[in-house]
């Protein structure tokens, strides 16, 4: 039985979907990204132990996602990360705004 947090990975391992993403996230982004989505809240040190990235290099690549909108933090500590739901990036995408890290958040607010 799939889990309620489950998401549908054939949106997300579409080819058409990654290469809207790819409009707006380089390939590391991505990675994370899809990491966050397939497996919910991470910390830092659980993204670069996924990913086999540093972890000053992820924290790099998560703070970019953060400015993007496209992931959001947590208030609690450990601080975790959690990707913004891939319908909500690819709708403000296809709605022509996409780099508004404004308008994602906002949308996020609304989950």
């Amino acid at each position: 039985m799939a889990s309620k947090d489950a998401i549908d990975t054939t949106t997300i391992d579409s080819n058409a979907t990654r290469n809207k993403l790819l409009k707006i996230l380089n390939p590391p982004e991505l990675e994370i990204y899809f990491l966050l989505l397939e497996n919910g809240q991470k910390r830092i040190v659980e993204i670069a132990d996924r990913t086999g990235l540093d972890r000053r290099m992820t924290m790099h690549l998560v703070s970019t996602l953060l400015d993007k909108g496209i992931v959001v933090a947590t208030f609690k500590h450990p601080i975790q990360f959690t990707a913004v739901p891939v319908d909500k990036v690819l709708r403000m995408l296809s709605s022509g705004r996409s780099g508004s890290a404004t308008t994602l958040n906002a949308t996020h607010h609304q989950l």
